[in-house]
């Protein structure tokens, strides 16, 4: 803490929302919503009056955004509804990067669902072939392994001007990698 401020880590979990932690929090705080985050987090320390300042990662970021834009304002879909549909398409691409590990099927159904909202100019070709390729459907992998390489050029010309999630790979480079082994396997 500095100046009774409390800075807050918060990231973003498809299965439990919001996720908090701090050195000062003896358990990390969960809540669906920030809001409810912050209140729990106000609970859990008491009596301190510290201002709570809530830091969060791309991907809580992401989820706030998404969440603003299509429950609180539902006509934003109205006003340019391209980028709205590239938006949850790029933020269900997301969730299914960080869940294939612990909900593979989840993952799937994100994936392929990101693919049809925009299915040109999608890295999520990538996260589902190397999901199929773990999954042992080898075929389907390196189909969308080839189709993920093709839109990789684009994603890195793009990745100068913004941040657009690969996890867990570091760079495109280590996503071309990996995609290259999976199409040689097939």
């Amino acid at each position: 803490m500095r100046d009774d401020r409390l800075e807050v880590s918060v990231t973003f979990d498809s299965a439990k929302g919001y996720i908090s932690s701090a050195p000062e929090l003896r358990t990390s705080v969960v809540a669906l919503s920030l809001g409810g985050l912050r209140r729990r987090i106000e609970v859990a320390l008491l009596p301190d009056n510290s201002m709570i300042v809530l830091q969060l990662d791309a991907l809580a970021e992401r989820y706030r955004l998404f969440h603003q834009r299509f429950f609180r304002q539902p006509s934003a879909l109205a006003i340019d509804p391209g980028v709205s549909i590239i938006d949850f398409a790029r933020l269900l691409a997301s969730v299914a990067n960080h869940t294939a590990k612990e909900a593979p099927g989840d993952a799937e159904r994100a994936y392929r669902l990101s693919l049809k909202l925009r299915p040109d100019e999608n890295l999520a070709h990538g996260g589902l072939a190397l999901l199929l390729a773990e999954t042992g459907r080898t075929r389907e992998a390196a189909r969308e392994a080839a189709l993920a390489l093709g839109v990789l050029d684009a994603f890195a010309q793009r990745a100068r001007d913004r941040a657009e999630d690969i996890y867990p790979f570091k760079s495109p480079v280590r996503l071309r990698e990996a995609l290259e082994r999976v199409v040689a396997g097939a």
